[in-house]
């Protein structure tokens, strides 16, 4: 009926009574208010932001259960109604004028306020804002003055976006479009309705419940630390500036300083509660109306033993992505399915070495490239496939899953390393590798990335370059927030992730995650007028234009890019598109690696039935659930009691 009320841990039935190794059991009663569900994430989810979702595939799918979308792609592809209840397409071609009403389902926000259109609007002109580097706005370029507003042209009341009432939408278009492209894009969880009282005002208000309000099934309601650990201080460049901040200049401006330590701080666990109100009349419906689980229990702060210990006992029903070390055991009962991202390296083409921008020429990336052997990675991973192209598998040739735009192209990329000719580019570009020392940024809690990062450190230094892994952590928050008047100690901050976003890296490995199941929102972003990074507005409009994050600029590309954009014939725009990805697989600005897979782990004495939407987020359907974990009023005892021995100790 509605996809988050299938998607990750959704549970159809009662449970029974165990929990976390209690033996003692009490019948449901009316004190009870559902089950709660434990999960594992391998990876460190501190910041729910939908703008930052598309650096980690873990951090993605708990993003889709607090955030939903207008638009969703169901299991078979097709585009399917999320929050929007409808949708009607306007076009007068005598007087120009083509637009799109959509209509919004009734549904509240965690804290009881209605959805409205206004929330999407906000949403859509965050990402939009040429001052926010968020490389998914060309998703939205099809309304009319969102391209202008994204390079500063035209200000944001400009652009083709209007509330015709609480529940309806208006989107202006500049001319006609293909309309079932750009609902394609809505499906992506970064055009999520946001509200501006809440993120509008905060830099931090995607990491702690009290500054947050979810749309989704799920919210969040508490979050767990572990440290700080005065062992792991390194300095965080980029933080909120306490004097500034309270002479009110604006919220999110960062300001460099270079020699403030901060110890490392982790986080362990956090707790995702059920949404009361979605899709649901508090004063008329039952509370499991939608969603039955009560609880979702997240841990992260778990050793690859104690995860399968855990779900060997039965104490942990699902497991989002197996431990790397334990992926060899599990490999015939796992659930296997390709995720829309890669795991990628971005190459900084505007770092200087030694006096040389190294990654600026285009021989060097590729001799990089070649010197990787994806075979043997991909069975390092277990779980992966060799990346051929730019483009992961299941992003759609044209409108449909039925062709996927990598099964329609060609295989671009060596799969197995070529040191001669890696070695030989690297001669011909005039590069003598012994005189050049860089590192590769991998976030420190993230075990799959780093050690594949090690593999291709070591291929690196087999060329000749002195390569080194520069693990970034997780650090004690230091943001003063003027209104509050005080520094909050509940949340953390992610130093790769500040790193990626402000440029400050050698080399970088990540998922580079689809934007949407359209090849054009994977390649897009590598064109300059496309970008949507930062742009100069005092500069000359055709200077305007920022290029990719890593510096990357192609003239010819950026012309491809352009015409596929006014390509409507999503056919004929696959062709084009398919012209642009050979371009980016010479050029190589981000060397994509590996094809991920998802591959998870479901408790079958607990939930018989498992299936996926399209974008490989897990979905529980008609499950047969014997056991049921019962609702306790005081949590803390719960974690005491079940989870203190398997936690990690740092």
């Amino acid at each position: 009926m509605f996809r988050k009320v299938l998607a990750l841990f959704l549970c159809v039935a009662c449970l029974g009574s165990v929990c976390f190794g209690l033996t003692s059991c009490k019948e449901k009663d009316e004190e009870d208010k559902g089950a709660i569900v434990t999960v594992y994430v391998p990876s460190t989810v501190i910041d729910l932001d939908p703008a930052n979702a598309f650096y980690d595939d873990d951090v993605a799918r708990i993003v889709n259960l607090v955030f939903d979308t207008l638009f969703y792609v169901d299991s078979r592809g097709r585009l399917q109604n999320g929050l929007a209840q409808s949708y009607k397409i306007f076009e007068d071609k005598e007087h120009d004028e083509y637009y799109m009403e959509i209509t919004l389902k009734n549904t509240l926000w965690t804290d009881k306020t209605p959805l409205t259109a206004d929330d999407v609007i906000f949403a859509w002109k965050r990402i939009l804002d040429y001052e926010n580097d968020n490389p998914a706005a060309s998703l939205l370029f099809d309304i009319k003055g969102a391209r202008d507003f994204n390079i500063g042209e035209v200000g944001p009341d400009d652009i083709g976006l209007d509330a015709v009432d609480d529940k309806v939408l208006r989107v202006t278009f500049e001319t006609a479009i293909n309309y079932q492209a750009f609902l394609l894009n809505l499906t992506n969880v970064c055009t999520a309705p946001l509200r501006e009282d809440y993120c509008g005002r905060l830099g931090d208000w995607a990491k702690k419940s009290s500054t947050m309000v979810a749309s989704g099934p799920y919210k969040l309601t508490k979050v767990y630390l572990s440290g700080p650990y005065d062992s792991g201080k390194i300095p965080d460049h980029y933080y909120l500036d306490d004097v500034n901040f309270k002479l009110g200049v604006k919220e999110g401006t960062y300001i460099e300083k270079s020699f403030d330590d901060n110890p490392r701080q982790d986080l362990y666990m956090f707790v995702l509660e059920r949404n009361q109100y979605y899709f649901r009349d508090p004063e008329r419906d039952p509370l499991e109306k939608i969603v039955k689980p009560f609880k979702l229990i997240v841990m992260c702060g778990l050793s690859a033993e104690n995860v399968d210990a855990l779900y060997k006992s039965g104490d942990l029903f699902y497991v989002g992505n197996i431990p790397l070390s334990i992926r060899e055991a599990h490999a015939n009962d796992a659930v296997v399915s390709d995720a829309l991202s890669a795991f990628s390296l971005s190459l900084n083409e505007n770092l200087e070495i030694n006096g040389v921008k190294l990654f600026a020429d285009a021989k060097v990336r590729k001799a990089l490239s070649l010197a990787i052997d994806r075979e043997e990675l991909a069975k390092l991973v277990v779980f992966a496939k060799p990346a051929t192209g730019i483009v992961p598998p299941g992003v759609f040739n044209a409108d449909s899953s039925k062709t996927t735009f990598r099964s329609a192209g060609e295989n671009l990329i060596a799969t197995t390393a070529n040191m001669a000719e890696a070695k030989s580019l690297l001669s011909e570009a005039g590069i003598t590798p012994s005189e050049f020392s860089f590192q590769i940024m991998v976030a420190t809690h993230n075990e799959v990335q780093k050690a594949l990062a090690e593999k291709i450190k070591d291929a690196w230094v087999e060329l000749g370059f002195d390569v080194s892994i520069q693990e970034k952590l997780t650090i004690m928050n230091n943001d003063y927030y003027k209104y509050t008047a005080s520094v909050p100690q509940d949340v953390i901050d992610d130093m790769f992730m500040d790193s990626i976003v402000h440029g400050d890296y050698d080399v970088a490995a990540f998922d580079m995650s689809a934007y949407s199941v359209s090849a054009f929102g994977v390649l897009a972003p590598f064109a300059s007028s496309f970008s949507g990074m930062s742009i100069d507005i005092y500069a000359d409009e055709e200077e305007r234009y920022a290029p990719h994050i890593t510096g990357y600029y192609n003239e010819d590309y950026d012309q491809l890019i352009e015409d596929a954009f006014a390509e409507k014939d999503l056919n004929k725009r696959a062709e084009i598109l398919h012209e642009a990805e050979k371009i980016l697989a010479e050029d190589l600005p981000v060397i994509p690696v590996l094809f991920n897979q998802k591959a998870e782990l479901i408790n079958s004495k607990v939930l018989r039935k498992f299936s996926a939407d399209y974008y490989g987020l897990p979905v529980f359907t008609n499950c047969v659930i014997p056991d049921y974990f019962s609702y306790y009023e005081d949590f803390n005892e719960l974690i005491s009691v079940g989870l203190a021995p398997w936690l990690e100790t740092k």
